[in-house]
């Protein structure tokens, strides 16, 4: 169908001829839009004179008196999925809240954009509606985790539902947020920084710069803060309703349901993601060096929050990932021991990534390897290569005696780093699941305690 645009006051509108009876009116409708080589759909509610939004306008740059081509279809609201996984990735559509905050009914419709299924989420109430947003359905377990993470710690707090922010120091941390908004579906352009400065800091312009430039999104507003402890802090976020209330729910769900129910691998993935990112946004490693009973340091990690149902949960997240976590409700924070496995563990799923903390937990695995356990531990580099291996392979291989030999062996088969075969009168001897998750730490931990040397 070709209409023409008309205008009133502002606005941009077609008008459906009164013989049109195609649909009646209130009916939830989809409107594609063809112009040249461009086009853009939205959800609206039928009238027979139709305001085309103002996002869409100018996508297409529209004007008045255009002829534009229109195509309307009936939509049903699409019925989101009962699972949270499918074919290990999160299912949005089952994340999305029948209603929001203000009780508005949210529509979904599902459309295939690059041979991905999208979903299209709209809402509207007496006085019109939200602006649409448009999201892919399916996300990668990991990058969703993380992104729940950033805004558990430092993002949108309940009762703040109009926009989706993240607020941190780090313009590696925003990268990664923006990274993990892309990933969903939200457009870079979409995004506004901003940066609050306590009037000490002089370099502004250069740290403003460096973000532009890393980032590739202008600081749009520059905020002089006198109450900034001295410091400063980056601001990006999302001017977007409807995008807040699905993120900050889909938080309020997956935290619930990880505290609350039993752990699948998926679970448990998505589990690691979010703690990774909490961990490095609130919180913190300390170590203690007059350890008494080894020649290594201890360490223990520590989450702040004034919210105390935020640290019973951390704490029960934490035991299921085997942690033992204690409360300290005076001093509002959670805490655990973390001994050489937990590193290699929160080195693993990158907790503290791009912050001082990484660098201690590398420097920490490193203290740890020192000396005879690394040199024994790397042994694995080769065996990895073999399918299997004797006793006296390894003993000619390291020039070992038989009965250190014998010892390690036996110390790594307790460890589940080594399994035997016993069926050959020689034992062999082959490395586990485990091993080679375990060689692949260090040789990644090779390379990076290299790049802080």
């Amino acid at each position: 169908m070709r209409l023409k645009i008309h205008k009133t006051g502002s606005k941009l509108l077609v008008y459906f001829p009164k013989s049109f009876n195609e649909f009646c009116k209130g009916e939830l409708i989809e409107i594609k839009i063809h112009k040249e080589d461009k086009e853009s759909s939205f959800i609206s509610k039928f009238n027979y004179n139709l305001t085309i939004r103002k996002d869409f306008v100018n996508h297409l740059n529209l004007s008045k008196d255009e002829i534009i081509d229109i195509k309307l279809r009936k939509i049903e609201n699409f019925e989101k999925s009962k699972e949270i996984f499918y074919n290990n990735k999160i299912d949005m559509s089952n994340l999305i809240p029948e209603y929001t905050s203000n009780n508005y009914k949210i529509l979904v419709d599902l459309f295939k954009k690059d041979n991905e299924e999208w979903l299209r989420i709209w809402y509207a109430h007496k006085r019109g509606s939200g602006r649409q947003i448009e999201i892919k359905r399916f996300i990668e377990i990991d990058y969703f985790g993380r992104l729940l993470g950033q805004i558990q710690a430092e993002g949108t707090k309940s009762g703040r539902r109009l926009k989706l922010e993240f607020c941190n120091k780090t313009i590696k941390e925003h990268l990664d947020y923006i990274k993990y908004l892309e990933e969903i579906g939200i457009e870079r352009k979409s995004l506004i920084v901003q940066l609050s400065f306590h009037p000490n800091i002089k370099n502004i312009d250069e740290i403003v710069k460096a973000f532009e430039e890393k980032a590739k999104i202008k600081v749009r507003y520059i905020i002089e803060a006198p109450t900034s402890k001295g410091s400063y802090g980056f601001r990006t976020y999302v001017r977007n309703t409807l995008l807040s209330e699905i993120i900050l729910t889909s938080l309020e769900v997956i935290r619930n349901k990880l505290v609350r129910e039993s752990w699948n691998n998926q679970l448990k993935k998505l589990a690691e993601a979010i703690f990774a990112k909490i961990l490095t946004g609130d919180g913190t490693l300390d170590i203690q060096t007059k350890n008494r009973e080894y020649n290594f340091p201890e360490a223990r990690i520590k989450i702040v929050d004034c919210n105390l149902q935020y640290l019973n949960d951390y704490a029960e997240i934490m035991k299921k990932l085997g942690f033992n976590p204690h409360i300290n409700e005076k001093h509002i924070f959670v805490r655990a021991y973390v001994g050489f496995e937990k590193l290699l563990y929160l080195y693993r799923m990158k907790a503290f990534y791009n912050t001082p903390n990484w660098k201690k937990l590398i420097w920490l695995i490193g203290e740890n390897l020192k000396g005879r356990r690394l040199s024994t531990n790397l042994r694995f580099l080769d065996i990895l290569k073999l399918n299997h291996f004797t006793t006296k392979d390894l003993m000619k291989e390291y020039n070992l005696k038989e009965r250190s030999t014998h010892n390690w062996l036996y110390s790594k088969f307790k460890e589940g780093l080594l399994d035997v075969d016993k069926s050959d009168k020689l034992f062999k001897w082959f490395p586990t699941e485990k091993a080679k998750e375990f060689i692949e730490i260090l040789s990644a931990f090779k390379e990076d305690s290299s790049k802080l040397e």
